[in-house]
């Protein structure tokens, strides 16, 4: 017999991870993204390095999917409460692929 299981319970039991940075991989059968915090030390210091605290891959279509909710998410978001500052080496980039900043 299946034995039937409270998602409720589940999804109140998954762990919070609050993330500063991120790293993107990707490959031709999935895209991972590490997402951590760097420390004030690691800051200061200029470093490349950063405390891991959650590992999520995808498929690259369920990638694509979250890049276009995420869009549609933010779009939302300037409407009702302004532009979120760029850094500005990315500000390039998001212009080559949104046409906007």
């Amino acid at each position: 017999m299946a034995e039937i299981i409270d998602m409720k319970k589940h999804i109140k039991d998954l762990p919070y991870f609050y993330s500063n940075v991120f790293t993107v991989t990707v490959s031709p059968y999935d895209v991972t993204i590490d997402f951590g915090v760097k420390t004030p030390e690691q800051a200061k210091a200029k470093s490349d390095e950063f405390d891991k605290v959650a590992r999520v891959s995808m498929s690259p279509t369920q990638a694509k999917t979250l890049l276009v909710i995420l869009k549609e998410l933010i779009n939302s978001y300037e409407k009702d409460f302004g532009k979120i500052p760029l850094a500005p080496e990315f500000r390039g980039r998001y212009k080559a692929i949104y046409g906007d900043e």
